[in-house]
């Protein structure tokens, strides 16, 4: 997804290209798709990932304003920020349940004054638009462009660049 803006392929390219290290090779992306934290980070309202994400921070939570709070922020973060590469864990596509806060845990208050807004405390995931407000209805739309023709056409692509042989070397080089 980083990589949807010209800018950020251009500048992952002349990264690549102008890496100088006799030790570690080039590379796009300096850090894993995929790790504990940002699973902890999607499943924050789950338990047992709420206490898991409690304990990971120091027996509290993080920062509201770092929290998982809006599908669309999410994704824009993504493309906007190249140090932000994350996965979309398994349950985007079938557990509706995790963008809700079913427990009604106390994650603290986003404090929006800034932006001359009321503080709003942090409960469910803002789903896109085209949800219709509706969890159920953003898993299902998401799991049905999974399944899609397109994404069976073409996620060999994907697979071959992140696990495969276009990883690193020439391949890599011309990506």
């Amino acid at each position: 997804m980083g990589t949807i803006k010209s800018t950020n392929i251009r500048r992952l390219k002349e990264k690549f290209r102008n890496w100088c290290d006799e030790i570690i090779p080039p590379f796009h992306y300096g850090s894993h798709y995929s790790c504990a934290g940002i699973i902890l980070h999607y499943l924050l309202r789950l338990e047992p990932f709420t206490r898991i994400n409690h304990d990971f921070h120091g027996n509290s939570f993080d920062v509201p304003e770092r929290m998982f709070l809006s599908i669309c922020e999410s994704f824009q973060s993504t493309i906007l920020n190249n140090s932000d590469v994350r996965e979309l864990i398994p349950e985007f596509y079938y557990f509706p349940e995790f963008l809700s806060n079913l427990n009604n845990t106390n994650f603290g208050v986003l404090n929006l004054n800034e932006h001359h807004l009321e503080n709003r405390r942090i409960g469910n995931i803002k789903v896109p638009k085209w949800a219709n407000n509706s969890f159920e209805e953003f898993i299902k739309i998401h799991r049905r462009a999974l399944e899609s023709d397109y994404v069976s056409a073409n996620l060999h692509h994907w697979i071959d660049l992140i696990f495969g042989f276009k990883q690193t070397g020439e391949e890599a080089k011309r990506q």
